[in-house]
């Protein structure tokens, strides 16, 4: 069965068109697929992490999912070629208004980034059936060089960003007066543990030194949170 993507189109830093719009859920699950290339699977415990966090229904939200496709034209037109006549003869149609991308009935998209929250999905369908999600097809030209630059951006994407540690991650969580016990026990019992557990810290900051432990890593101050 065919589909069709609608959003805005334009071109990015680094010269990439993007299809970028609202779906379903089950429409990009059913109509993508990973590459095993570079993407990982979901180990089991993971799984049950994000279903437990999806069924808490707080504070759930889900960035878009980065996809591609590739347009190939008889006549080897460019993208820009291709843009420019706003989609002619191609999956593509393009107006003033809207864009649409329709995909034939065996068509997949590529997972670039989101596989996870896909997977989750899809062993979650009873929680997630109902919800929508933010999608960016890129759109590619349909060369020998298609893959290079579905790798790239995957890699681009999942590692050159500077990392929060897990320790400031932490203290934004547990600054006082933030988050109640309940809403903490929301998120998993372990983070109302830990804040349990620094309250004790705080309350005896002169025996806990003496242990081999950096506990000021994860203070609730404001200098770790800015």
């Amino acid at each position: 069965m065919s589909v069709t993507f609608e959003g805005q189109i334009d071109s990015v830093l680094g010269g990439f068109y993007c299809l970028r719009g609202y779906a379903a859920f089950d429409e990009i699950s059913s109509h993508s697929k990973a590459d095993p290339s570079y993407q990982r699977d979901l180990i089991s415990e993971h799984k049950n992490e994000m279903r437990d966090f999806l069924k808490s229904g707080s504070y759930v939200f889900f960035p878009e999912v980065i996809l591609s496709y590739s347009i190939k034209t008889k006549d080897n037109l460019s993208l820009s070629q291709i843009i420019s006549a706003n989609g002619r003869n191609t999956p593509l149609k393009i107006n003033k208004n809207k864009t649409t991308l329709t995909l034939k009935d065996e068509e997949k998209l590529d997972r670039i980034d989101g596989n996870h929250r896909l997977e989750a999905f899809e062993k979650n369908k009873d929680i997630l059936d109902n919800f929508k999600v933010p999608f960016c097809i890129i759109l590619l030209d349909g060369s020998q060089d298609d893959l290079k630059k579905k790798n790239i951006i995957f890699h681009n994407i999942n590692f050159k960003q500077i990392p929060l540690s897990k320790e400031k991650s932490l203290a934004i969580l547990f600054k006082e007066d933030v988050y109640s016990d309940d809403e903490l026990k929301s998120m998993g019992l372990e983070y109302l543990i830990t804040k349990k557990v620094l309250n004790e810290v705080e309350k005896n900051e002169t025996d806990y030194k003496k242990l081999p432990f950096d506990y000021s890593t994860v203070q609730r101050s404001e200098e770790h949170t800015s």
